[in-house]
């Protein structure tokens, strides 16, 4: 603080002083160097305010990384195939075993409609059945296990049991 009030020319300081004496002394007593030592101080503490403020924010943000990627090791280990939808039926996540079993990968079934990737029919007729999506909204929330054969990208096809399930908000509505 010396070496930055002697970096300022004497008159500009002088008529800073006067100013400081004649419009905003507040406190008697409080001296012109004095108040620039508590603005110092408070910009001082301000700047620790900040630092403080910041790193907070950096380690909430490194336990949201490691929390997304505890979620995605989880979902990516589930031994049965899951393939996770918006609202609008969009393909929004797919684990290994539902790429395995769809042959679609990742990257491709992400933004495709479900009806694309979960291609089934009937097992008995091979006729084209309602998707989970529209099962999951007739049956409001929850379906039990049912049967299909799943056609794969690469046109295997398997015999399977499928169940689906929305997610329900606060308010119990199924999204």
């Amino acid at each position: 603080l010396d070496k930055t009030m002697a970096s300022i020319p004497q008159q500009k300081l002088d008529q800073l002083r006067q100013k400081y004496n004649s419009e905003f002394r507040y406190e008697p007593g409080l001296s012109f160097e004095a108040a620039v030592e508590l603005i110092a101080l408070v910009l001082l503490v301000f700047a620790v305010v900040l630092f403080l403020i910041g790193m907070r924010i950096r380690k909430v943000a490194r336990e949201v990384r490691d929390s997304k990627e505890n979620l995605r090791l989880a979902f990516d280990s589930i031994a049965d195939a899951v393939i996770v939808t918006d609202l609008v039926g969009k393909v929004i996540r797919i684990n290994p075993v539902a790429a395995q079993l769809t042959g679609w990968n990742t990257q491709q079934a992400l933004g495709q409609a479900v009806s694309e990737v979960f291609d089934i029919v009937d097992p008995a007729t091979m006729k084209e059945i309602a998707g989970p999506l529209t099962v999951v909204k007739d049956a409001q929330g929850e379906t039990g296990e049912l049967m299909a054969a799943l056609i794969s990208h690469n046109g295997r096809r398997y015999y399977i049991s499928y169940s689906a399930s929305g997610v329900k908000q606060n308010n119990s509505e199924i999204c």
